[in-house]
């Protein structure tokens, strides 16, 4: 879980350097709520127990196939360089590995 932590906060600053740079102000603005979602939903469920902390791991996994969705509208739009879009897209795909293993800790991946 720790791990978990720290890349979603690493994948919250990512996703600032994107938004810094992007025109549409709508999907920076989503990007930045996504991208807050996953790390916040991860801390909360962590103080939780049973069903409320894999329903708040499951908010935070969804929060993260959101940021990667916006990210790849961002790139596919040229919204977004593509420098900052990348290393973004890889924190979310680590993160979005950590939560599945969070919320299924015996089951293989998506």
């Amino acid at each position: 879980m720790f791990e978990a932590r720290g890349v979603t906060r690493k994948l919250a600053r990512a996703c600032r350097v994107v938004t810094d740079g992007m025109r549409e102000k709508k999907l920076a603005d989503e990007l930045r709520r996504a991208a807050m979602s996953v790390h916040l939903n991860l801390a909360e469920g962590s103080g939780r127990m049973g069903r409320d902390r894999t329903h708040l791991y499951s908010v935070a996994y969804a929060s993260c196939q959101e940021v990667k969705a916006v990210l790849e509208l961002g790139a596919d739009f040229g919204d977004a360089p593509a420098e900052n879009v990348e290393p973004a897209l890889a924190l979310a795909d680590r993160a979005a590995a950590l939560l599945w293993r969070l919320q299924f800790p015996t089951r293989a991946g998506p």
